[in-house]
């Protein structure tokens, strides 16, 4: 019977040191395919900093937590807040100090001078690849989720205090943290497509390693963590696999007899 498998980006497709997709990963994916099966992205990226190289790996996307979803180049689905909510957002972050990066279909969007070494390489890695970066509040964004480094120096207790109307908030780890939009999540994007489908949720399997992979490693029973992935996640799977790039992805496939 044919399954549904989705796959985690950063650190889980890739090597989590490189950003790299072992060539393991590559025929491994490819073999699940050929045997019938539907492999999609399940990513916290927005669509237009997914690479090519990614999407061409996949019969389908479900990216944005879950907030995007394309089958075979067709969009099934795409919640887009409305204009006026992200100028609002936007608006409130300068306000607070707060900074943020925006992440929509058209883009990404940040501050130009940050305070922070993470979204300044951000910055810089997508000038160098020529992703859609523009800089806020110079430039609007119509966006689907968003990041935020927190320190000493923002009012986050008044940000979350709006923002959390709209978004759940998720700890990444080092003052990082992904906002996620309230009634999506890597976890939706599944049940969409067991009902775009027809099938259940036996029938998915799942492959992960971080704290946004949550909803959809509890959500499902045949869920995967990567040896590099977060601690706290390990009771949470039923299997775990080894590092990407010690063939993690294909011994997970070759597990459940997948491939």
């Amino acid at each position: 019977m044919r399954k549904l498998l989705f796959f985690d980006i950063d650190g889980t497709l890739t090597d989590e040191a490189t950003g790299i997709i072992p060539e393991s990963t590559r025929q491994a994916v490819a073999k699940a395919r050929e045997n019938g099966h539907l492999c999609f992205l399940n990513s916290g990226r927005t669509y237009p900093i997914i690479e090519n190289n990614f999407k061409e790996m996949v019969d389908g996307i479900v990216c944005g937590l879950g907030t995007y979803i394309e089958y075979q180049g067709r969009i099934l689905l795409h919640n887009v807040l409305n204009k006026e909510l992200c100028k609002e957002i936007m608006k409130l972050a300068l306000e607070c100090n707060v900074e943020c990066y925006f992440e929509g279909y058209y883009g990404v969007s940040s501050l130009e001078n940050t305070r922070f070494e993470m979204f300044d390489d951000l910055n810089k890695s997508f000038v160098e690849k020529k992703m859609p970066l523009s800089y806020y509040p110079k430039d609007d964004l119509l966006f689907e989720k968003f990041c935020v480094m927190e320190d000493d120096f923002g009012d986050y207790v008044r940000f979350n205090e709006f923002v959390g109307k709209y978004f759940r908030k998720i700890d990444r780890g080092n003052n990082f943290y992904e906002y996620e939009q309230l009634g999506y999540s890597k976890a939706t994007g599944i049940d969409y497509l067991c009902n775009y489908f027809n099938t259940t949720l036996d029938n998915c399997y799942v492959f992960g390693d971080s704290t946004n992979d949550l909803p959809m490693l509890e959500h499902v029973k045949h869920s995967v963590l990567m040896e590099n992935g977060n601690p706290m996640l390990r009771d949470k799977v039923e299997f775990v696999t080894t590092l990407s790039s010690v063939d993690g992805v294909e011994n997970a496939l070759k597990h459940y007899e997948l491939i």
